[in-house]
């Protein structure tokens, strides 16, 4: 993928732990920097501090559609702070996110940092982390940016469609 001008490759935080270890010593070996998903994870995370100490250099903080489905009201939202407490790396919300939630997301991060690092006096300023950034994918966010849907289900039906990422 690196070869053929991939910027980042994807693993799976249900992978085994030597898969992950090796796509992140691949990702060095190209120049290229490896996101790790937490999707369908038991707890998301503690999946997102175990990418981290593997060596991802962002989490992808991520609830699928066929999960909010089932699960009524959930979104990425819901833990998205205590992920980004959690670890160090940036962090992308993804799955369900509204046009106006993807934009006033890393907004609302940056002000909740700010607030845990004036409880806490002992926090460097050196170690603020960039803000998560969320990303609306969704069938009619992608028809509102003009990108083009593909018909059907599954990879292009309702649930998939663009990331703003």
């Amino acid at each position: 993928m690196a070869k053929a001008g991939a910027s980042y490759v994807v693993v799976m935080g249900r992978a085994h732990e030597a898969t992950v270890r090796r796509v992140v010593d691949a990702a060095k070996k190209y120049d290229i920097g490896v996101m790790g998903d937490n999707l369908a994870a038991e707890d998301r995370i503690a999946n997102a501090v175990w990418l981290e100490s593997l060596g991802v250099d962002i989490v992808i903080h991520h609830i699928g559609c066929d999960e909010r489905r089932l699960v009524k009201g959930l979104s990425p939202m819901d833990e998205l702070d205590d992920v980004v407490e959690a670890v160090s790396v940036p962090v992308q919300a993804v799955g369900g996110l509204s046009i106006r939630q993807a934009i006033s997301c890393p907004r609302a991060r940056r002000a909740s940092r700010r607030a845990s690092a004036r409880r806490s006096s002992s926090t460097p300023t050196t170690s603020r982390r960039p803000a998560p950034t969320c990303t609306a994918s969704s069938a009619r966010s992608a028809a509102r940016f003009g990108r083009r849907r593909s018909s059907g289900r599954g990879a292009g039906g309702r649930c998939a469609g663009a990331t703003g990422a």
